[in-house]
């Protein structure tokens, strides 16, 4: 089942699990804020300890003390104090405690600092905001599951290789072919993060939460720099051709090799393609063409990069090209262009054209080896 589920889905449904667990935090403390003004009561207690907590550019000075409730209960309870107050304190020094009438737990030195309230209201917005994106993300992942469900019959009906879906390539135009989804990911990241710092640095939050939210930052980047490059056409492909059998041939590796949504004509090329430098692994059958990474036993790198068995028949179309190692500028030239070189990409390569919509794989005709008298190939460009 967990198989079933796209890498895209489940980062959606982690990043809205953050948001949900940073609004959880703010509307609690928010709630508790309006305990102490509807049902705020003063008692009298004691100074069980005292204790400094170094944050990155604060020291909160921090106290426990047990105190006696207007029932008899006895509470304990801790918290910050201004540093000026905890100074003068000592275990068994008397300080006030301001507790909720109704939820003693609730508790804090009655003298503390308090945290503003549109602190805690940008937390909430902020939690909002990240839970809002995992939404749209795990939203977005569903749809194109869906859609691929739907064209799966159509890429491998037995249509002719010539003959183009021409509805489904009107509604690509109308759609835009290649949307920014990049930016989908990054802008709101990039927003979030610096917020949810400010927010940290503001309130003085635990350490614990500096720590959680730095181990989480730190995880967050790279599994969104590989659900990005999954994107250019690899979650496509598995989506559509997830592997079904296993592959009992030898692996070929492939030195370099290139896969896009559009082909290498297109002016959206250079910016959407993702290369595989070495690690990607070649196989192929009667049956159809077998794509693996090495990494892809790597469970969580697994969810973005499954193996996948594309059929010979979904190959719509193939041709021939010999590149010269070099790609050209990103930029207008100018006195200096800078442009990408790589050794391997030299020779004779093919490019694919596979399913509808299509996705665009260019291999070394080296790697494929007799399975290229299976594509449709066109003449030598």
């Amino acid at each position: 089942m967990l198989r079933k589920v796209s890498a895209g889905f489940l980062f959606g449904v982690v990043f809205a699990l953050v948001g949900i667990g940073v609004v959880t935090y703010g509307v609690n403390s928010a709630w508790e804020e309006r305990q102490y003004k509807a049902q705020g009561r003063v008692a009298d207690g004691t100074v069980l300890d005292k204790q400094k907590q170094h944050l990155k550019k604060s020291v909160r000075h921090l106290i426990s003390y047990r105190f006696t409730i207007a029932d008899g209960r006895v509470i304990e309870g801790e918290g910050e104090v201004l540093s000026l107050t905890w100074e003068t304190l000592d275990p068994g020094s008397p300080i006030r405690v301001e507790y909720a009438a109704g939820s003693p737990r609730i508790n804090r030195p009655h003298d503390g600092p308090r945290n503003e309230w549109w602190e805690r209201l940008v937390f909430v917005g902020a939690g909002m905001l990240f839970a809002a994106v995992g939404v749209g993300i795990a939203y977005i992942a569903r749809k194109q599951a869906a859609a691929a469900d739907a064209t799966r019959v159509i890429a491998t009906s037995p249509r002719r290789r010539s003959e183009p879906d021409p509805s489904s390539q009107t509604q690509l135009r109308k759609r835009g072919a290649m949307p920014n989804k990049n930016a989908r990911v990054i802008i709101p990241l990039a927003l979030a993060a610096p917020l949810v710092v400010f927010i940290l640095d503001k309130t003085e939050a635990p350490k614990a939460i500096y720590v959680a939210f730095l181990v989480g930052f730190a995880v967050a980047i790279p599994l969104v720099v590989f659900y990005l490059m999954a994107e250019a056409g690899w979650s496509t492909l598995a989506r559509r051709f997830r592997q079904s059998a296993p592959f009992n041939g030898a692996w070929r590796q492939c030195p370099t090799g290139y896969m896009a949504l559009v082909s290498m004509d297109d002016p959206d090329y250079q910016s959407s393609k993702m290369g595989f430098i070495s690690t990607l692994r070649v196989g192929t059958t009667v049956d159809g063409l077998y794509l693996s990474m090495l990494f892809s036993k790597i469970p969580i790198l697994g969810l973005f990069f499954p193996n996948v068995q594309i059929p010979w028949s979904t190959v719509r179309k193939a041709r021939s090209f010999e590149p010269q190692g070099f790609f050209s500028a990103n930029q207008n030239p100018g006195a200096l262009v800078q442009v990408n070189y790589d050794p391997n990409y030299t020779g004779t390569y093919i490019e694919l054209e596979i399913g509808e919509p299509p996705v665009f794989l260019q291999l070394p005709a080296g790697v494929l080896g007799d399975a290229i008298t299976r594509l449709p190939l066109a003449a030598r460009t």
